[in-house]
């Protein structure tokens, strides 16, 4: 069961960066359209009616409260980014870099046969190092929060 949860642990970590990498988007476009809305409101500020003014003003508050919620959601990604991240660190040197090339890399197709030139170690022990590093993973683990439901109170 350890080394299923640790898997699991490890997986978010690519859903998780590509999660911070949309929410910079959005955060960036949202910043922009405050900027841009910001500006022709006070261009024209003294041209428009009350009810414009309001609405205007209500839609500006809408995005300054999703510009704040995506920051609160960036913020708990890039923790739990950072958890990943320590409990690999935490590791062996071995160890370490079998589960980040295994879990943490962008090009995982290979990373056994270029582990085994890396590390100078037959095939059937990078997975042997693998295992392992799955079982430390698994102990590191055992009381943190697999999934997003630690957060969704937020």
């Amino acid at each position: 069961m350890n080394r299923t949860n640790a898997m699991e642990f490890l997986k978010q970590y690519d859903t998780l960066q590509k999660s911070c990498q949309i929410i910079d988007e959005q955060m960036f476009d949202t910043a922009s359209l405050l900027g841009e809305i910001k500006r022709e409101e006070n261009l024209s500020r003294n041209t428009q009616n009350e009810s414009v003014t309001r609405r205007v003003d209500k839609y500006v508050s809408h995005l300054t409260d999703e510009y704040k919620h995506l920051s609160i959601r960036k913020k708990l990604l890039t923790h739990r980014l950072k958890q990943i991240e320590s409990v690999v660190n935490a590791l062996p040197k071995n160890e370490r870099k079998v589960a980040e090339r295994f879990f943490l890399s962008t090009d995982k197709h290979h990373a056994a046969e270029e582990l085994m030139e890396e590390l100078e170690f037959e095939k059937t022990q990078i997975y042997r190092i693998r295992t392992r590093a799955l079982d430390m993973i698994g102990e590191m683990i055992s009381n943190i929060p697999l999934s997003k439901d630690a957060y969704d109170e937020t």
